[in-house]
């Protein structure tokens, strides 16, 4: 085994501020524990990289914090990932792809044997290749779970149990989920979670064909509004809200809207404002809904 602590491949500074801070210890606390001389301004710059720390020092820091989580990040340091790639810290899976790290390093071993018979050899090949698949699955952690399910059935709800993510203190369920909720399609992001010592946001672009898509949803519920005889493609059952009738959500509807420029407007006629919504009057100039969609696509329309 390797006794070997500081690595390059491993934050060690950050991991070393969540720790202390889960111990409630403060830089001036820590500084006053280790065995070696150092200040709270030693601390500091040891956590944030700019200071670096020999294989003792590091194990002083360690025990002087104390927890159960302290000591196993000392045995995971000295852990030899010498097969597998060594995975973070908090990896969920991490104690499984250690275990699976030692089975390959037997298998390794018995494979080396001079006197191996062939069988035996294809056998441990066979075990190996099912190891490192399996090894793979559990590096990963980015697997995609979809909730689908009619307006307010509780996917938003689902997320926040499943993750913890739960105000604390809060007894009413309503407020004790982070991520807001109410009667509609109000999680219209992708939401990815992860942990980490940072929080953010993550912002990607909806592909052309799912804008296209979205568009040609649109274009016909305008149809089916402005033009009675009009069947569309897509309908579903459901309210007759707007979007709801051929299954777009109205977030997007509202987006389509604000983008090219066909929100609903008020207008004086005969000495009374009226509401006006510039998109049905847009569908009244065109006989298919596809060529709505193409004009929607080429806006924004100034009326």
């Amino acid at each position: 085994m390797n006794d070997t602590m500081v690595r390059s491949d491993v934050p060690i500074g950050p991991m070393l501020e969540r720790l202390r801070q889960e111990a409630k210890l403060t830089q001036e606390q820590l500084a006053e524990k280790v065995t070696f001389k150092t200040s709270p301004a030693g601390i500091s710059r040891i956590e944030d990289g700019g200071k670096l720390v020999s294989d003792d020092e590091l194990a002083s820091i360690l025990k002087a914090i104390g927890t159960p989580r302290a000591n196993e990040f000392a045995r995971y340091l000295r852990e030899d990932w010498d097969i597998l790639e060594r995975p973070p810290f908090d990896h969920p899976n991490r104690r499984d792809l250690w275990n699976a790290n030692l089975a390959l390093r037997k298998l390794a071993q018995l494979r080396d044997k001079p006197d191996l018979k062939g069988v035996f050899l294809r056998q441990i090949e066979l075990y190996e290749r099912e190891l490192h698949r399996v090894a793979e699955f559990l590096q990963s952690c980015n697997h995609q779970i979809a909730f689908i399910g009619c307006i307010a059935v509780g996917k938003s709800t689902a997320i926040c149990k499943l993750d913890n993510l739960l105000k604390p203190g809060e007894n009413k369920l309503d407020r004790e989920i982070v991520l807001e909720s109410g009667a509609g399609g109000i999680t219209l992001c992708e939401v990815q979670i992860t942990q980490g010592p940072r929080h953010g946001l993550r912002i990607e672009p909806r592909t052309r064909d799912s804008i296209e898509k979205d568009v040609e949803d649109f274009a016909e519920y305008l149809f089916k509004t402005t033009r009675p005889d009009h069947k569309p493609t897509s309908a579903r059952p459901g309210g007759e809200e707007e979007g709801d009738v051929l299954g777009i959500s109205k977030e997007v509807v509202r987006a389509i809207r604000n983008m090219a420029d066909l929100t609903e407007k008020r207008r004086e006629e005969g000495g009374k404002k009226v509401r006006v919504d510039p998109a049905k009057e847009l569908a009244a100039h065109y006989t298919s809904h596809t060529e709505l969609a193409i004009m929607i696509l080429s806006g924004p329309f100034h009326k």
